[in-house]
């Protein structure tokens, strides 16, 4: 949808202008009506504007001011020049502050059509190759801590990208690693904080350690990620070149560790404990490996201030339920799948957690944290959307958090589809009624003010919706445009008017929100086929 805007201190241009524009059937037009610069910017500082026609000598401020300030609230916004004067001055004026084009008002209506349409289709091509990459990248990098830490941590717990996508996912982070190469997962943690270090002084300290490891393996490439409050990430791989000596890189990294956790406690009086992987492995590899060192650390596996170096006897266990654990990672997508209302992947995800749990093989501690897992999305998600309740008078609770309740996972899964579907079917229930609160809010206001300024910016206060999503709202809801409903409204209401003689045309146009008699005659024999007074003498034969 286009906000267009007619700018004109001469009441019949405006009309004329918007009349020929509201029979513009190929372009979604918002059309909008001022009589001064002033009035303009009232709508333009709080409403999104398009293309404006603005005449150049108006009382007051002129058009040229006016396009200043439209070019500084919405730079991408076209202004069409409309006035009387043949000026070459202001020809040029318009052109040097981008003037979309320039019209005298003796031109005809095909003329100022066109001009609307060569904006329009130069506002697309301008949106559409204007240089958004530069301002994109300074945002992108502001973001690329936060973007970078997300998908390595994603990767490790088997939530990112797949092998073939890894070098790509690097690229576009700008991370330095090599998704054919192997590399070495570490977790360091600060065993002891001191006790009058704050909070900021706590991460000045992590960002210290991490400075101190970047020069430690400053001829590696390395990446570090904070990770809770009082850890670290590494994930280091050999330099380009290095690769074909795995074991000595490995021991030259396994040396620096001790030299950093030395310098730690030395320096900054930090004792930090360190789990490394004994070795080098593969991207596909890296997320076991990454859980086995988060188990030694949750287990306590090793004292204090102190380097652990695991060998591969030592991972048994691990890998067996590898699979099991890449699956369960993908929980983690379930309550986004729930917000964007993706019933089938949900049932799907679900499905397939239930048939994994179903081989008798799998441990009983893993199907109750598969259960324990699926529970708590699905009672975060109620409890956040406000379904419990609800779901309390069709569900037992007892089967939602007990796995006791089943005799198998093939009921378990039939239960939590069924919860999908309930959650689905609210959703749907919620959004009708919202849809029908909104359409009958904004037609009892149309009902009660028809008479007055009905902007779409206006309607869309009254029901705290974004404008343009209320507009397409209406029309998916009643099958009619808003601005038409209004026409249709103000038309109904016209004729029960010119019913009573003792009205003027005039006064009629006026009480139903038409700011002319002239635009209420043009609009009133489009809509009923014949002009206001012709209505009026046929209800009089």
């Amino acid at each position: 949808m286009y906000n267009v805007m007619i700018v004109d201190d001469e009441p019949a241009i405006v009309e004329g202008v918007y009349d020929l524009f509201l029979n513009i059937d190929d372009f979604d037009l918002q059309l909008h009506k001022a009589y001064s610069a002033d009035e303009a910017l009232e709508t333009v500082y709080t409403t999104h504007m398009d293309v404006v026609f603005t005449d150049i000598r108006m009382p007051g401020m002129d058009g040229m001011e006016l396009q200043r300030r439209i070019a500084a609230q919405w730079p991408f916004c076209k202004v069409v020049f409309l006035t009387g004067y043949n000026d070459f001055t202001y020809i040029q004026t318009a052109i040097r502050n981008n003037g979309a084009d320039y019209i005298l008002k003796t031109e005809s209506f095909e003329v100022v059509e066109q001009a609307l349409r060569k904006a329009l289709l130069e506002l697309s091509e301008q949106i559409r190759k204007e240089s958004t990459i530069a301002r994109a990248r300074q945002r992108m990098n502001l973001a690329l801590p936060a973007l970078r830490r997300e998908f390595l941590i994603g990767l490790l717990d088997n939530r990112a990208a797949e092998e073939a996508a890894l070098a790509e996912r690097f690229r576009l982070l700008e991370l330095p690693f090599d998704a054919d190469a192997k590399v070495m997962p570490i977790i360091g943690r600060v065993d002891v904080w001191r006790q009058e270090l704050s909070e900021a002084d706590k991460q000045l300290m992590l960002y210290s350690v991490e400075n101190m490891a970047g020069e430690y393996f400053s001829s590696l490439r390395v990446q570090t990620v904070h990770y809770e409050r009082s850890k670290l990430i590494w994930l280091i791989q050999p330099a380009e070149g290095q690769t074909a000596e795995p074991d000595k890189c490995r021991l030259f990294v396994h040396g620096m560790l001790h030299s950093l956790q030395r310098t730690c406690q030395e320096l900054l009086q930090l004792p930090l404990s360190i789990f490394a992987s004994d070795d080098f492995v593969s991207w596909d590899e890296a997320p076991a490996r990454y859980q086995r060192l988060r188990s030694l650390l949750l287990r306590g596996i090793g004292p204090s201030a102190s380097v652990i170096l695991r060998d591969k006897e030592e991972r048994t266990g691990v890998s067996d339920s590898r699979g099991f654990r890449k699956l369960l990672a993908r929980l983690e997508l379930l309550e986004q799948l729930l917000e964007n209302g993706l019933a089938a992947e949900c049932k799907e995800l679900i499905g397939e957690i239930a048939a994994c749990c179903e081989n008798a093989a799998l441990p009983p501690s893993l199907k109750q944290e598969a259960f324990g897992s699926l529970s708590f999305r699905f009672l975060s998600y109620l409890n956040r959307s406000g379904l419990s309740d609800l779901f309390a008078e069709r569900f037992s609770f007892d089967r939602l958090l007990r796995i006791e309740e089943f005799g198998s996972w093939f009921e378990i899964g039939s239960f939590f589809e069924q919860a999908v579907d309930f959650i689905f079917e609210c959703g749907r229930h919620e959004k009708e009624n919202l849809n029908r609160f909104v359409i009958s809010a904004v037609n009892a206001f149309i009902h009660e003010h028809y008479d007055e300024d009905l902007s779409l910016s206006r309607l869309a206060s009254i029901v705290h919706l974004n404008a343009s999503y209320l507009c397409r709202l209406y029309k998916q809801a009643t099958g009619t445009g808003l601005s038409d409903y209004i026409t249709q409204y103000r038309i109904a209401k016209a004729k029960e008017l010119l019913a009573a003689p003792g009205l003027k045309i005039q006064e009629v146009a006026v009480r139903t929100g038409f700011d002319s008699s002239a635009y209420f005659g043009r609009v009133f024999k489009k809509a009923v086929s014949m002009t206001p007074q012709e209505y009026r003498d046929r209800l009089s034969i």
